[in-house]
């Protein structure tokens, strides 16, 4: 018993320092991709057949930017949505709140 015990902790502290250095290499890989993308911080217009997306972006931190997008159709505002890109220990995300949802 005490030798299956021990080899069980044997096991898990492996699997446990393995799985520690996989997320820190994750987290550096998510700084190294933000920094990659900060050419995308300011604002930036694109036409859409006869319609005009907007967004702009800001540094919120070291591993999060903040953004705002929305469209125009005429005068009026016709999609809005909050951004965030943010890096984690888990990876690189994209989330969008958009107004209606």
């Amino acid at each position: 018993m005490r030798f299956a015990s021990f080899c069980l902790i044997v096991i898990l502290t492996v699997f446990s320092s393995a799985h520690s250095e996989d997320k820190a290499t994750t987290a550096k890989a998510s700084l190294d991709a933000m920094k990659r993308l900060s050419w995308l911080i300011g604002s930036w217009k694109a036409s859409i057949g006869g319609n005009a997306a907007y967004e702009s972006w800001q540094i919120d931190s070291e591993n999060r930017f903040k953004g705002l997008g929305f469209s125009i159709n005429g005068k009026d505002t016709a999609i809005s949505e909050k951004l965030l890109i943010a890096a984690t220990d888990s990876g690189l995300f994209y989330i969008s709140d958009v107004s209606h949802n």
